[in-house]
């Protein structure tokens, strides 16, 4: 019998009016599980359950979005606990990798029925957990704007992104790789897990979160009429057919820019200064996938 505890973020239930906890009951298998719920009441919450419940608990399920699952993955990273994922936040970019379907707790029930595990890898952005994306620049100034909102959801987000777009401008960063240093006046620096920033927007197609490697994609300075058809690019998976996109993968990578650099961890808004290290822990995180 496997014990089970269900995270939920009560936030996100709260705004969804999803009864999480009555879907669990009449679904779970109970002959393959006991389980327990428990609610997260603050950022930071869901670290703190999970590391108390460690050694309780065979599973621990994210009842959440791509930021639940950063705080409970960091505390199972590197042990033989799974991690769950019952998708009911924004984005969802994680969960809709390697659950492969749309934001559906009915489903993902069912895939945790399933008891299929394998491991992922974890990167790290100056020694913080991140398991879908990180990055700096546009996309971390929208996860700054968009994490203060009331409303959460696509379309905030889009209005998240139109009131920031024509304001925003790129800045010069110089990359350190495996293959030597360069400068860039980027638009946004992507690290990659996953392929998706969440909605089905693939801003590193190709990035595999069991490879040992970073997927990293660089969107240069652009002339502001072609927004649409990047745009369009993101859900087609063809972003890095843009000229002005750059894509590879490295084990590790440093990115230099003087004074503060605005940043998001698994769109979770951060502020680092001058230098960044990314680099990423191979098969570090048990995770129930389909």
């Amino acid at each position: 019998m496997n014990r089970v505890l269900f995270i939920i973020n009560k936030v996100l239930i709260a705004k969804s009016r999803i009864n999480a906890a009555r879907l669990i009951s009449g679904n779970l298998d109970k002959m393959k599980f006991e389980y327990e719920v428990c609610y997260s009441e603050y950022p930071g919450h869901c670290t703190e359950l999970a590391r108390i419940n460690i050694d309780k608990y065979d599973i621990i399920v994210a009842v959440g979005g791509d930021g639940t699952i950063n705080e409970i993955g960091q505390v199972l990273a590197g042990t033989e606990i799974a991690l769950g994922i019952i998708p009911t936040g924004s984005g969802n970019g994680l969960a809709r990798t390697i659950l492969k379907m749309s934001p559906s707790i009915m489903k993902s029930i069912q895939i945790i029925n399933a008891l299929n595990f394998r491991h992922i890898d974890m990167g790290l952005i100056n020694g913080r957990p991140f398991f879908n994306m990180a990055g700096v620049g546009f996309d971390a100034d929208v996860a700054h704007r968009y994490n203060k909102m009331k409303r959460r959801g696509f379309f905030s987000y889009i209005a998240t992104v139109a009131s920031l777009y024509f304001s925003y401008r790129s800045r010069t960063y110089e990359i350190l790789n495996e293959s030597g240093a360069f400068s860039v006046n980027a638009f946004l620096i992507s690290f990659a897990n996953s392929s998706q920033w969440g909605y089905n927007a693939h801003i590193c197609p190709g990035a595999d979160t069991a490879d040992g490697m970073l997927g990293i994609t660089i969107v240069r300075a652009f002339p502001k009429v072609i927004i649409p058809f990047l745009a369009w690019r993101l859900f087609a998976k063809t972003i890095n057919n843009s000229r002005f996109v750059q894509t590879f993968i490295a084990r590790s990578i440093q990115v230099r820019a003087f004074g503060e650099i605005i940043g998001h961890i698994d769109g979770n808004a951060v502020v680092f200064h001058d230098n960044i290290k990314v680099e990423i822990v191979q098969n570090s995180l048990k995770v129930i996938a389909v």
